[in-house]
């Protein structure tokens, strides 16, 4: 860069300043080594300004702009193709005129903010106000978002306050992906070369934050077996040494729950926010499909002590909900022939609600039926199945001692009733009714 300046300086605290000063930066690239880790901008800057008034308070007249031909950060994937500052110096005081960034992409938004800063007596003031629309801010492949909205921040003195509207306009999270390996809490790093901390630095400032958050209604979540659009409004708080404080209401829009190797639908679902962020309520009800009974899992308690239970509606015995879970089917038609069922479930029960091996491959095949049982005729019999979507089924059924197997495709009608088209040693379509009798 180039810096050029003609300055006179007074002795003394309330010395007299007079002068010139001109900065222009043909490369942002220069700044690298004082930009945060990540971070790769690409532009330049200029800054002409007349120096006038005394050390303890200096006052400018003049002119600053920049214009971002680029900026990207790695770690959030957030990336602007367009950016530009024009700036007036006025005395004692800065107006920030324009400040626009525009999200890398066609549909990568638009961010425009204005605002100023006083120093007036040695007392910092600032105010700028920011719009955002539509800007992608997160771009990595397991998390994106894309927001709208506005924001005001403002310091008065040592106090600080952040307050503002925002909404989700899209977004994907996937949560429990393993981090990027980092350094353990009781390691210290110490750097010879940065200066220490400064004591006390943090409690200068008198935080004071109000956001409100709208989800939207396209904001999607999956990971640890969970898949859901999410809804709600939350509000973000903190005042003075109080910790932040999230308050508000998130629900689920339908999704799937995957519990003890079984695929659940996702019937209602919520987490209530009232302290601290990280242990929110939870009450959420999963349903297995395309069975007679109601039968499945719910989860209440809260984020970091989760409660799961079986779930029957009307009321069943633990074992009689187990059975319609794992299996499907009345626990009274279980016989020898379903005993690859039941160490399946055995196997599924063992690992929690963690991913096993058979799960693993079970999704990388895409089915959600596979088991080898005894058939009436003594013979091994292989049942293979697939769900197409909420209402459409696949499966296939062969006799190891057959020379052939048969086909099957089900339409879910309602609860009761299927509409049932097989094809193999027997062709038929039927319509079937599902009736239990006590």
């Amino acid at each position: 860069g180039e810096l050029q300046s003609d300055l006179q300086l007074g002795a003394g605290s309330e010395g007299a300043l007079a002068g010139q000063l001109q900065l222009r930066l043909p490369r942002f690239s220069a700044l690298r080594p004082w930009l945060p880790l990540g971070l790769h901008a690409e532009g330049e800057a200029e800054l002409q300004a007349r120096l006038a008034g005394t050390r303890g308070a200096p006052q400018f007249q003049g002119s600053a702009s920049a214009q971002l031909a680029s900026l990207r950060h790695a770690g959030t994937g957030f990336a602007a193709r367009q950016g530009r500052l024009v700036a007036q110096f006025d005395l004692d005081r800065l107006q920030v005129r324009e400040l626009s960034l525009l999200g890398a992409g066609e549909d990568g938004g638009r961010l425009q903010a204005e605002g100023s800063l006083e120093w007036q007596q040695g007392a910092p003031r600032a105010r700028l106000q920011a719009q955002a629309e539509r800007l992608r801010v997160l771009g990595r492949f397991d998390r994106r978002l894309v927001i709208s909205g506005q924001s005001r921040l403002e310091l008065d003195g040592r106090r600080l306050r952040l307050d503002g509207q925002l909404r989700a306009d899209e977004g994907f999270f996937e949560v429990g992906r393993p981090e990027a390996p980092g350094i353990d809490e009781d390691v210290r790093v110490v750097d010879d070369a940065a200066p220490p901390p400064e004591p006390g630095l943090a409690s200068r400032w008198r935080r004071e934050v109000d956001l409100k958050l709208d989800l939207g209604e396209r904001l999607r979540v999956q990971g640890r077996g969970f898949a859901s659009r999410l809804t709600g409004q939350l509000q973000l708080k903190e005042s003075g040494d109080q910790p932040w404080q999230l308050h508000g209401l998130i629900e689920t829009q339908g999704g799937r729950y995957k519990a003890y190797g079984q695929n659940l639908d996702i019937e209602s679902g919520e987490l209530r926010f009232s302290g601290a962020p990280s242990n929110p309520r939870l009450n959420l009800l999963a349903i297995k499909p395309d069975i007679e009974h109601r039968v499945g899992v719910s989860v209440t308690g809260s984020l970091e002590q989760p409660r799961v239970r079986l779930f029957a509606e009307p009321e069943l015995s633990d074992n009689d909900k187990l059975a319609w879970l794992l299996l499907g089917r009345d626990p009274q038609e279980l016989a020898a022939r379903d005993t690859a069922l039941l160490q399946r479930a055995a196997l599924a029960l063992l690992a929690g609600e963690g991913e096993s091996a058979v799960g693993r491959l079970m999704d990388s095949l895409g089915l959600t039926e596979f088991s080898v049982s005894q058939g009436e005729d003594a013979g091994a019999v292989l049942r293979l199945g697939a769900r197409l979507s909420k209402r459409w089924s696949v499966g296939y059924e062969r006799s190891l001692n057959a020379t052939s197997g048969s086909w099957q495709l089900v339409y879910r009608l309602g609860q009761r009733f299927r509409l049932r088209a097989q094809s193999g040693v027997e062709s038929a379509v039927d319509l079937l009714w599902l009736r239990r009798f006590d």
